[in-house]
């Protein structure tokens, strides 16, 4: 199970620690943006596997780069329309065919899925 406790530091200013480590995520500008965070979430997840993948072909990748871009809806409620990732392997010595085998692998990617299957989110409020 994974948990992260979000802390208010003053108007939209929280502090987040998960897994031992603290991060600051601001609306305004003290800290990573929500929504940039939960972008840099599904690259990083998608980076892992990324990783997995390769290290299952017995390679190493030593200078991945993961750009993730998203455009809002038009209309509301608000929300991702489109989001695009954009892979830099760096490394030509991976074959197409083995690319394109990495671009199902990575689908299996949490993050992914979780935006991918529309999760059902629960909010009690205390």
């Amino acid at each position: 199970m994974y948990s992260v406790l979000i802390n208010n530091k003053g108007d939209s200013f929280y502090s987040v620690e998960a897994d031992g480590y603290k991060i600051s995520i601001d609306a305004a500008e003290k800290g990573i943006k929500p929504l940039s965070a939960l972008l840099a979430s599904l690259g990083a997840c998608i980076g892992v596997y990324i990783n997995k993948y390769v290290k299952g072909m017995g390679k190493k990748l030593d200078n991945l780069v993961i750009r993730v871009d998203a455009e809002f809806s038009a209309e509301k409620p608000v929300y991702f329309k489109k989001i695009d990732v954009s892979v830099e392997l760096n490394d030509s010595t991976i074959e197409q065919n083995r690319i394109e085998a990495m671009k199902r692998f990575i689908h299996n990617c949490p993050a992914h899925l979780s935006l991918e299957n529309r999760t059902e989110i629960e909010v009690r409020i205390k």
